[in-house]
C-alpha cells in the first residue's frame, strides 16, 4: 500500500494510483524539480537506444493494449529526462545542487506573491473567462478555476523542492548519489503503478529492477546496477 491518502484507481492502471503520488511526498519531487531546472540547459534531445529495449520494457512492464501507445510515450519521455538529469546533475556536487534548488524555490515563490497580489480583474485577464470574486463569502482571494490550480501547481513545487533540499547530504568521503539513478528507479516505480498490474518490489532481478535497469541503460548507454536506489523507492513508497 502507498504512502499516501486514500488510493485512487488511474483510467490505465492495473494497481491503484494515488494522484498525489506525483506531487508529494515522494522521490517524485526530486525528478519534478530537477526536470524544470535541466530543461533551461538541455533541450530534450532523445539519446540513441537500441529499439530492443523499449520492448523490453514493454514486456517488463506489461499495460493494457489500450494503454501501451502512452505507456511508450511516458517512458520516451523518461528516458530524455534521465539522460538530461545525468548530464546536467551527475556532474554537480551536492552543495552545488542544493544552491540551484533553492536559487529555483526563491524565482516560484516571488512568482506566486505576485500573481496573489494581482487580483480578481487581472486573474480573469490573464486565466481567461469572467471575473470571480467570493471576497464577501469569506475568500480571501478570488476563486478563479485557472488561477487556482496555477498556484496550487507552484505551492506543490515549492513542497517538492523543500523535500530536495531537505534530502542532500553534503557529506566528506560519502559516497556521491547519482541523482540520474534515482531518477530512473523513480521512473520506473511510476511507470509501473500507473501501467502495470505488478506490484514494485525491490526483489533482485523482478519487474521493477529491470525496468529501472533497463531505463538507465536507454538513458545512458551503460549498464548499472540499481538495486540500492531500488530499494530506497521501495523502502519509502510502499509499505
Amino acid at each position: 500500500m502507498v504512502k499516501a491518502a486514500q488510493a485512487k484507481q488511474g483510467q490505465c492502471s492495473g494497481l491503484p494510483v494515488d494522484e498525489d503520488l506525483m506531487e508529494w511526498p515522494t522521490v517524485a519531487g526530486i525528478i519534478v524539480t530537477a526536470a524544470v531546472i535541466a530543461a533551461s540547459d538541455h533541450k530534450g534531445v532523445a539519446p540513441v537506444y537500441s529499439p530492443d529495449l523499449l520492448k523490453d520494457l514493454i514486456v517488463q512492464i506489461q499495460p493494457r493494449p489500450e494503454c501501451e501507445a502512452g505507456c511508450r510515450k511516458k517512458i520516451e519521455k523518461d528516458i530524455i529526462l534521465i539522460k538530461n538529469m545525468r548530464e546536467t546533475f551527475d556532474v554537480y556536487s551536492p552543495g552545488e545542487i542544493k544552491a540551484k534548488l533553492e536559487q529555483f524555490r526563491s524565482a516560484l515563490e516571488k512568482v506566486r506573491n505576485l500573481a496573489a497580489g494581482l487580483g480578481p480583474a487581472v486573474h480573469a485577464l490573464i486565466f481567461g473567462g469572467p471575473i470571480y470574486d467570493d471576497t464577501d463569502e469569506g475568500d480571501e482571494i478570488d476563486t478563479h478555476p485557472e488561477y487556482k490550480e496555477f498556484d496550487r501547481q507552484l505551492y506543490c513545487m515549492v513542497r517538492n523542492i523543500d523535500f530536495s533540499i531537505s534530502e542532500i547530504r553534503d557529506r566528506k568521503g560519502a559516497k556521491r548519489r547519482s541523482l540520474s539513478k534515482v531518477t530512473a528507479a523513480g521512473s520506473a516505480f511510476m511507470l509501473m503503478k500507473k501501467y502495470s498490474a505488478f506490484q514494485p518490489t525491490s526483489t533482485k532481478e523482478g519487474r521493477f529492477l529491470t525496468a529501472a535497469s533497463l531505463l538507465w541503460e536507454a538513458a545512458s548507454g551503460e549498464v548499472s546496477d540499481l538495486r540500492d536506489y531500488c530499494r530506497e523507492i521501495v523502502s519509502r513508497l510502499v509499505v
